[in-house]
């Protein structure tokens, strides 16, 4: 058991320290995996760790520069990919269900797109007419119509993690992601002697910048150990348990 790492520039080191192992394990040309999980979950999974990576990568990069309220999002969507990779990989036929719910959103998009014209998609990469499109995504509902159970993030990150704790810190950065009192909490104080009793702050307080990479670098880690297990010779399993190690407690696995 190692010592556990506290202060930000050392969890910053730890969050750097899991996307430098990913950078060296993805530049492998051929990764041999476990042909008892569906194909569909393995493609999943690799694509929502190699995101919450690149979200990583992007709060590393905000806090270095005192932007912490600002990756607070980019922590939001890492906890999101780490919770939906291990629910995937722990739940059977969810690739079905997670098929669904993106069809059933692009659907949506699509019959939004139909209402305004094919020219509101601008350059976006979809490369059909939004009716084609909308169609096709309609099939897709159609054939996988009866998985729709844990649809809702809370129950994905109850049922993958078994408490409550990780769904709680998805709260707290919701607060702090969409344009709600809780933002502007962040930017005004009372001031009792003011015409409108409220001062103006530019700089946001009580934005823990040590919790939130605490926060990403253990999303990261679940990510990875969920991608870990879906390759047999398990090839990051002994340093993503150091990295554990140095999270402790925090590393809400």
């Amino acid at each position: 058991m190692g010592e556990q790492v506290t202060g930000l520039d050392a969890l910053s080191g730890v969050l750097a320290e899991l996307i430098a192992l990913w950078n060296t394990h993805a530049v492998a040309d051929e990764v041999r995996v476990d042909a008892s999980i569906d194909a569909h979950t393995v493609i999943a999974v690799r694509a929502l760790t190699a995101h919450a990576v690149e979200c990583g990568r992007g709060v590393l990069a905000l806090v270095a520069v005192g932007h912490v309220v600002v990756a607070v999002p980019v922590v939001r969507t890492m906890i999101e990919d780490a919770v939906c990779a291990a629910w995937l990989a722990k739940t059977e036929d969810g690739w079905k269900g997670f098929i669904r719910e993106g069809a059933d959103d692009r659907r949506k998009l699509m019959a939004d797109v139909v209402a305004v014209g094919d020219a509101a998609l601008g350059d976006a990469p979809f490369g059909e007419p939004a009716e084609v499109e909308r169609r096709r995504m309609a099939e897709i509902l159609d054939q996988y119509d009866e998985y729709k159970r844990e649809r809702k993030f809370e129950h994905r990150a109850r049922s993958a993690t078994g408490a409550g704790l990780v769904y709680m810190q998805y709260r707290m950065a919701s607060n702090l992601s969409h344009a709600g009192t809780g933002i502007v909490d962040l930017y005004t104080a009372a001031q009792p002697g003011s015409a409108t009793r409220v001062a103006w702050v530019d700089e946001p307080r009580n934005v823990s910048a040590e919790g939130w990479v605490t926060i990403a670098a253990s999303s990261l880690l679940r990510a990875m150990r969920t991608w870990d297990q879906m390759i047999p010779e398990r090839p990051l399993r002994d340093a993503l348990s150091r990295v554990a190690d140095a999270l402790g407690p925090r590393a809400v696995m």
